[in-house]
């Protein structure tokens, strides 16, 4: 369970959807999801979201979807914005290109990991 990786003195933590549905214990956290924070009296306060770089459609994993999806975005097909383009640009050079989508290649192929 992601969310016991937190340590929060007198508050507890949701991993939650983005539009906040409470994710359930053993699903996958994926780009766009939510880590709560909450305090004692159950008041948030704290919001941040998931970012997954590779992980284009939010699933937590990198696979041929999201191989796919950079493809389509990069030829304008599909163009993805928010968090999810935010993962297409594995090198982190504020670009999605051709070498965004040979990382996902070679993270596929177990060549060479995305570094997060």
């Amino acid at each position: 369970n992601f969310a016991t990786k937190f340590n929060v003195t007198n508050g507890t933590v949701k991993i939650t959807t983005s539009n906040g549905t409470e994710k359930s214990t053993g699903s996958n956290v994926g780009t766009g999801d939510q880590i709560r924070v909450y305090d004692g009296a159950g008041g948030l306060k704290f919001t941040y979201n998931v970012l997954i770089y590779g992980d284009t459609n939010g699933d937590g994993r990198v696979n041929g979807i999201d191989l796919l999806r950079v493809q389509k975005h990069i030829l304008g097909i599909s163009v993805l914005s928010g968090h999810h383009a935010t993962a297409m640009d594995t090198n982190k050079n504020g670009m999605v290109n051709g070498l965004d989508l040979l990382q996902v290649q070679k993270h596929l192929l177990g060549i060479k990991a995305i570094q997060q």
